[in-house]
């Protein structure tokens, strides 16, 4: 499994918020996840949709060793890790 990691803080404080998304995941072939720009999008809407902040910044992580395939969705959607 492929995932990354989003980190939302709050501007004005200490809080903040961290969601996953699975990039691909291809670990049990009957339920297989590939990696499409659709899926993680609507999956990155959703999480910034529920954002709790008025003023954010973000940061993304991952720990996974990703296709160009993988980056270069994941650079379009501007969800590019920081590692």
């Amino acid at each position: 499994m492929k995932t990354i990691t989003v980190h939302i803080f709050d501007k004005g404080s200490s809080a903040s918020m961290s969601e996953t998304i699975t990039v691909s995941d291809n670990s049990v072939k009957d339920r297989e996840v590939i990696a499409t720009k659709e899926r993680i999008e609507q999956r990155k809407e959703e999480i910034f949709a529920n954002v709790p902040f008025h003023k954010f910044y973000f940061e993304v992580e991952c720990f996974d060793e990703l296709t160009s395939e993988e980056e270069s969705i994941l650079d379009e959607l501007e969800l590019t890790p920081d590692c």
